[in-house]
Parts: C-alpha cells; sequence; structure tokens
C-alpha cells in the first residue's frame, strides 16, 4: 500500500480507542477461532495442514474485521478483502542482504524445503555489555552465518542513558561501528548487520541507516506495536528506507494470554501481522517472535503451535517471506536451552520458515546471553536435519519438546557470555554439553 492511501485511509477512519481495539483484537480471535475450527489439542506442536489452510482465511477474516490501529490518533485503518488479494498476486523480488562474499538471497521455502533457511544470528536486542560487546558479536560472526541480529549497548564510557536522552544517539552508533568491527575482525566485512538495537526513537534509527552506518544492504528495523497497530514511527522508517532503497524488516511479538488469549487466537493474529506488515511496510522480511505471558520465551508448547500453524498457513498459501527470532527460556550454554533451540530449528524447516533468528538466552532478560555457541549449535542441527523427511523432521520436534517440557517452571539460569568463552572459543565443558545433545538428536 502506498503511503500516501495509508494516510487517506488514516484520515478518514473511525474513532476507536486503544484499549477499544485490544478488546475487539481479542473478541474476533476468538470467535474466529471457533468458526474456522482452529484448536490446539494441548499436546502436539506441529500442525495439522487442512487446520493451516483454514488458518490462513481465519486470518484474513480478522484482518478485515479489526483494522490496523493508529495508534497516535486513535484511527483505524481498514482493510479489504482487495487489499489482501492484490499483495497476495504481487509479484515480489527475491530479497537479498549482504555484500560481496557475505550476500545471500532470501529463497522461498516450503516445507520440509531441502534448502536452508537463512541463518542470522545475534543478541536480538539483548543487552550485552560494553566490555565484551565486540567479542561476542566477532564469536557469532566467526559461525557460518548470514548476518547479525545485533545486541542493545548496555553501557556508553560506563553509562546508562534513557530512550530520549540525546547522548542515546552515540549508543546507537557504537553498536552499529562497533558490530561492523566484529565482522571485518572476523574476515567478514559484508556481513549484513539487523538492527540497529539500542534505541526506541524513530530518528535514532534513521540517523544511522545510512552508507557509514546500516547500508542498503544491511537490515533496518522497522518493529510494530504488538496486536495489529501501526504509529507515527512506523510511517517515518517506511518513507525514510523507501526513499534510500534500504532492506527492512517489520515484525511483532504477539504475546500469549494478554489479548491473544489463547494458542488459537495468538496463531491467528500471528498470521494477520505478517499480512500487515507487508501491507504497511513492503519489507525484505517479515519477523515474529511470540512470547508466553508468564515465561517471555517463544519455546513453551502452546506457543511454538501458534507459531508454527501460522508458519505453515503463510508457507502453503502465500510468497510472503518470514522470519522467526527465538527467545529461549532457559540461559544460554545449558541442556535445555539446547533442546529449546532444536525444537525451534527444526519446527521451522518443517513449517517452511525462510529465516530463522538467534536464539538468546533467558528471553533476551538477561544480559549477554547469546554467543557463536548457539550459532555453531544452529548450525550443527540445520547440517543434520535439512533434506529428511517431514515425517523424520516430525518425530525429532515432538522428541525434542519432551525433553524440556517438564523443566519450564524451574528453567536453569545459564552462564553469560565471559563464563561460555575463553576469549574467542567456547569452553571444552560446553562443546560437550552441546555433543552430547547432538548425539541424541541425531
Amino acid at each position: 500500500m502506498e503511503v500516501k492511501e495509508l494516510w487517506d485511509r488514516i484520515e478518514k477512519g473511525e474513532k476507536r480507542s486503544e484499549q477499544e481495539h485490544d478488546i475487539k483484537v481479542f473478541m474476533e480471535s476468538e470467535r474466529i477461532a471457533k468458526e474456522y475450527e482452529i484448536k490446539w489439542n494441548g499436546e502436539d506442536v506441529l500442525p495439522d495442514e487442512e487446520m493451516a489452510d483454514s488458518l490462513f482465511n481465519a486470518a484474513i477474516e480478522f484482518l478485515v474485521s479489526v483494522g490496523i490501529h493508529y495508534v497516535d490518533e486513535e484511527k483505524v485503518i481498514q482493510i479489504t478483502n482487495d487489499d489482501v488479494d492484490a499483495l497476495l498476486q504481487e509479484k515480489r523480488p527475491v530479497g537479498k542482504i549482504g555484500e560481496g562474499n557475505e550476500a545471500i538471497e532470501i529463497e522461498r521455502r516450503k516445507p520440509c524445503d531441502s534448502k536452508r533457511p537463512v541463518y542470522v544470528g545475534g543478541p536480538v536486542g539483548g543487552a550485552v555489555s560494553e566490555d565484551i560487546f565486540k567479542d561476542l558479536h566477532e564469536s557469532i560472526a566467526r559461525e557460518d552465518v548470514y548476518g547479525i541480529y545485533t545486541g542493545s549497548l548496555e553501557t556508553y564510557d560506563g553509562v546508562q542513558y534513557s530512550a530520549k536522552n540525546p547522548m542515546t544517539l552515540l549508543t546507537v552508533w557504537r553498536e552499529v561501528e562497533w558490530a561492523r568491527e566484529a565482522c571485518i575482525n572476523a574476515g567478514k566485512p559484508g556481513l549484513a548487520l539487523f538492527g540497529p538495537s539500542s534505541s526506541s526513537q524513530a530518528e535514532q534509527f534513521l540517523s544511522v541507516a545510512n552508507p557509514t552506518g546500516l547500508r542498503q544492504s544491511d537490515v533496518s528495523e522497522v518493529y510494530m506495536p504488538n496486536e495489529i497497530k501501526i504509529n507515527r514511527d512506523v510511517i517515518i522508517k517506511v518513507i525514510h528506507h523507501g526513499k534510500v532503497g534500504n532492506n527492512t524488516i517489520t515484525g511483532q511479538c504477539p504475546i500469549l494470554g494478554i489479548y491473544a488469549a489463547s494458542p488459537e487466537g495468538l496463531a491467528i493474529v500471528e498470521t494477520a501481522e505478517a499480512l500487515e506488515g507487508y501491507l504497511v511496510v513492503s519489507p525484505t522480511i517479515h519477523s515474529t517472535g511470540p512470547v508466553h505471558m508468564d515465561y517471555h520465551a517463544s519455546s513453551i508448547p502452546e506457543v511454538l503451535w501458534a507459531s508454527n500453524i501460522a508458519s505453515l498457513a503463510l508457507s502453503r498459501n502465500s510468497e510472503l517471506t518470514t522470519a522467526r527470532v527465538y527467545w529461549n527460556l532457559a540461559g544460554m550454554a545449558t541442556t535445555m536451552n539446547l533442546w529449546e533451540t532444536v525444537a525451534q530449528v527444526l519446527s521451522d524447516i518443517y513449517t517452511g520458515r525462510e529465516m530463522i533468528i538467534g536464539p538468546v538466552g533467558r528471553g533476551a532478560n538477561r544480559p549477554d546471553m547469546s554467543s557463536g555457541f548457539d550459532s555453531m549449535f544452529v548450525n550443527k542441527v540445520l547440517d543434520t536435519f535439512c533434506g529428511m523427511s517431514c515425517d523424520a523432521i516430525a518425530e525429532s520436534i515432538e522428541s525434542a519438546v519432551s525433553k524440556y517440557r517438564d523443566d519450564i517452571p524451574a528453567s536453569p539460569e545459564g552462564v553469560p557470555f565471559k563464563e561460555c568463552y575463553d576469549g574467542l572459543k567456547p569452553k571444552e565443558e560446553y562443546l560437550k554439553m552441546m555433543e552430547d545433545v547432538l548425539s541424541e538428536v541425531a
């Protein structure tokens, strides 16, 4: 949708408070889930294909019924079936990220496709201590990744500035500069950076979106508020990145247990948010990172099922490319964390996701919970399972979930980067832990 058309719809849209919109999201997602017989069986994390197709149609009805809420003016952007049909018929160019030897195309995948999803490592906005920021990102760049989703630089010269403090702009610039330096040190100057992560202010995002910061070949965030909303910042970013020609990533992290009240409601919201992202922003790729309200993790079985059926619905019924962010419950370098990663990687192979991002331990709620150790493990899982049959992958997914399901109420803290690594190499005890899990996976 052109920005002018979007703005015209905002001006003509009906008045609706954010609270009224949230209630409508809750009511309509639950009603439509029942109407389309979308139902989780309470156990399995892999969805039924026929139900996934029903979900796709349910998500369209939901988006048309609810509309997109423009938060700043409390207006509704009405979406029609014709809008969605035009989006689905549009011939979109293949996205390309990175430069030189690190460039890669984001190829469309179908369920159980033998093609590997594009893998992007990184802390994904999780806080990273200033003294190890470069080393942590270099440890990831040294692995077989096609991008790094940067962490949020916790301090600038030891000082933590508030979001609206102008000094935060220096923090954002240092994040990008140090992440680039880490890639260069790893011998990958063209590796795509995703972000930035150290700011929530539009002007700071746009300041670094230029040839000396986040380049056209990098991927700039255009994240939208959860549960089918946009705001002024989204529109400003759409205009800027469209004029400059930057790659962009849209996304939300819908929360199970609030306005997406059930797994079925979450599945509808997640699918509809992908359609919303492409209608409003037309990004290089759309990402999702749904979490459970009590655990702030994406690996909880009911959340995993909802995200899996959303991914399957989109890959079976559209040419839109999607990514998932892995918010692991357990801390880094724990057996539980590794099994959470296995379950999610295999789910995305199975359902046809084009890109996987992360993982981050403790739901990114503790600093320094990501490293090249995680990226090394993800690649080993991809090497093992890409090209396997759907049945073999499905069996391994359910087995992986069974390894950590009972540990969810008391998940382990794990260790931060400094304790997992000696310099730029993982410690032997954690490499052995990885090999032990891989021996069970295979």
